[in-house]
């Protein structure tokens, strides 16, 4: 008579990445309790740019060798980093996605919703704004729901003494 024995082998649990927004977006990765082989994997439904170089891969987590900075809206992208930022130069709601996967295929996710504004102050009749002699946009980033700040630029006129925006 044979007989068998199933033998079960419990994953150590890990924690789920964490996003974070401060007019950019950063992706932090914990590969505590993940011996080797953790997978960090992120998606934007906005166009953007990453700060590290990442991989483009297919929705079964089959990534290219080659890498890149630009990140397409609705792609998957794998970075070896435990952090990267997205930074992002069109106004948008959109959502970010970041994945940690451990090499028995368990995983863990995290979503926030964000609202971009971008707003353009146009030269004019002044000489420089914010040093530069063409307009200025400056981008915000908050999750949805919540605020954020545009500082305006300094005005610079010959002759002038400019007070501020209006």
């Amino acid at each position: 008579r044979i007989c068998s024995t199933g033998i079960g082998y419990k994953t150590k649990d890990f924690k789920n990445p964490t996003i974070t927004i401060n007019n950019n977006v950063t992706i932090t990765y914990y590969d505590d309790n993940i011996k080797s082989g953790a997978g960090h994997y992120f998606k934007s439904t906005l166009d953007g740019t990453s700060t590290s170089e990442v991989q483009k891969c297919d929705n079964n987590f089959n990534c290219e060798e080659s890498s890149t900075t630009s990140i397409t809206k609705d792609t998957w992208y794998k970075t070896n980093d435990s952090s990267v930022t997205l930074t992002y130069q069109n106004s948008g709601d959109g959502r970010v996605t970041a994945r940690i996967t451990d090499r028995s295929g368990n995983s863990k996710e995290t979503q926030k919703y964000i609202s971009i504004y971008k707003v353009t102050f146009n030269k004019g009749t002044a000489d420089k704004i914010d040093g530069t002699t063409s307009d200025v946009s400056k981008i915000c980033v908050a999750e949805t729901g919540k605020t954020c700040t545009i500082k305006s630029p300094t005005i610079e006129k010959a002759n002038y003494t400019v007070i501020g925006w209006n």
